[in-house]
């Protein structure tokens, strides 16, 4: 279990607003936060309904900020998230300790220090992003913009990579903090996601969540780490319950329920070592878990695969290809081009390094897929974990598991998760099968019982039917 810690108690300086001292606006939130003394603090917010045309911002430490029985609703066209835990601020840099270049929470706009919010504790707000009333899925500050026509579809066109423009409009943001928790809080109908984690994000603590109706995702989590979710619901959200991707890695989801998405109960891509503990997932549009890389390369390794088989190659459990195929394909390029063959990179290369071009477009192939292994989503497991019931939305694509790049094959799934699989023989739940391999289709439970960690799982199985989608 994740442990949480607070350098300092919360307790020795208390905020106490009554009811009738605090004006319905977010402001009047914002303002009690603002106030609070540099100390560690507790600020209680009055119940209430209120109107957020600005985001609550909760940049400092030492903070806890409790809201039993307090609405939140964001005002029409107000186009901006409702609650940020962290900086709002974002840069391009390269990281003072580690030299890495790539987008960080930053301490203002324009700042070179890197922004790490820590101690903070949130708790009891209902917060209503009013989704059908904003026209953007990033924060366009005042935007002078129409409202979008109804039925239209939320615009990403105001997202940037720096500043407050590259912060969706989630219920609740989470950026470049520590030791956060946060607790029986419901994000409802937001113009993005419910709760997003990201830039930097260590041992976040979420307990009885409720996540659902928004357009998106009900939680995304991006570069986060030893945290976990618990006893939450992510249900009836238009994307994914969970969306999880780019080192979101060695986190929890404990009796969580992800139930009713249009897409996947959960989609997770390049990450590692997460656990879904006595949790359910249920009931999606299109698949219980997807699993898979996010590296695309130059070539498309899995559709260079299905094409090798109708063939008749032989593709190894390696997934190395042959020459001969190789070959056979740049002679039907070359008479007819189909445009997904890089032909003109490849001459160069092969004048480049004195090499027959197939033996070029062979040595691509096969460092995509190496590319892909090394930033799968590996080494996850799903223990007590009910899946089933997917594919309503896409039944021939409908998996409970769906481990989209065979390249991943041997790493997406620790072995643990072979009794969970065991449980879902036999059973139809899963529209199109209780597990499927990338370009290898449904495979058998027989298979994935006898896998270990690492191992190709189902390679040399005999396939219930080929799957082809990717």
């Amino acid at each position: 279990m994740v442990r949480f810690r607070l350098t300092r108690p919360l307790l020795s300086l208390l905020f106490l607003v009554s009811a009738s001292a605090v004006a319905s606006d977010c402001a009047s939130i914002q303002a009690l936060i603002d106030a609070a003394g540099p100390g560690p603090s507790v600020v209680r917010v009055p119940p209430g309904n209120y109107t957020c045309r600005e985001p609550v911002i909760i940049q400092r430490n030492d903070i806890s900020i409790e809201g039993q029985g307090v609405n939140l609703k964001l005002a029409d066209n107000a186009n901006a998230p409702v609650m940020i835990i962290g900086s709002p601020h974002t840069k391009w840099m390269k990281h003072p300790q580690t030299g890495v270049e790539d987008f960080y929470t930053v301490a203002a706009e324009g700042s070179s220090q890197i922004k790490v919010v820590r101690n903070v504790r949130v708790s009891g707000f209902n917060i209503d992003g009013n989704k059908d009333n904003q026209s953007f899925e990033c924060w366009t500050a005042r935007s002078t913009l129409p409202p979008r026509k109804a039925g239209e579809a939320i615009s990403n066109s105001t997202c940037s990579g720096e500043g407050p423009s590259a912060i969706r409009n989630n219920g609740i943001t989470i950026r470049g903090a520590e030791d956060i928790q946060v607790s029986d809080v419901v994000l409802d109908n937001n113009a993005s996601g419910g709760m997003v984690t990201e830039k930097h994000i260590k041992r976040l603590r979420v307990q009885r969540m409720k996540a659902r109706n928004n357009w998106f995702d009900g939680f995304a989590g991006y570069q986060t780490e030893d945290s976990s979710i618990e006893d939450s619901e992510l249900s009836n959200n238009q994307g994914a319950g969970a969306s999880l991707d780019l080192h979101f890695n060695n986190n929890t989801f404990l009796r969580t329920k992800f139930s009713d998405n249009g897409h996947q109960g959960v989609f997770a891509r390049e990450l590692s070592g997460n656990k879904w503990i006595d949790s359910e997932i249920s009931c999606n549009g299109y698949q219980g878990v997807f699993l898979a890389s996010s590296h695309s390369g130059e070539v498309d390794t899995a559709a260079l695969r299905i094409d090798a088989r109708k063939a008749g190659h032989v593709v190894g459990t390696d997934l190395k290809i042959p020459l001969a195929y190789f070959e056979q394909l740049l002679v039907q390029e070359n008479k007819n081009p189909s445009g997904k063959v890089p032909l003109d990179e490849l001459k160069k290369r092969a004048a480049q390094y004195k090499k027959p071009v197939a033996v070029i477009f062979q040595e691509m192939y096969d460092g995509n897929v190496l590319k892909k292994i090394e930033r799968c989503a590996n080494n996850n497991s799903f223990m007590g974990t009910k899946i089933a019931c997917s594919g309503a939305q896409t039944p021939s694509w409908g998996a409970g598991i769906r481990i989209n790049d065979d390249e991943c094959l041997g790493t997406c799934i620790d072995a643990s998760t072979a009794s969970m699989l065991a449980s879902l023989s036999g059973k139809s739940v899963n529209q199109g099968g209780d597990i499927t391999v990338g370009t290898l289709g449904a495979i058998d439970i027989g298979s994935a019982q006898r896998c270990g960690k690492l191992t190709p799982i189902g390679v040399n199985s005999e396939l219930k039917k080929e799957q082809t989608h990717q």
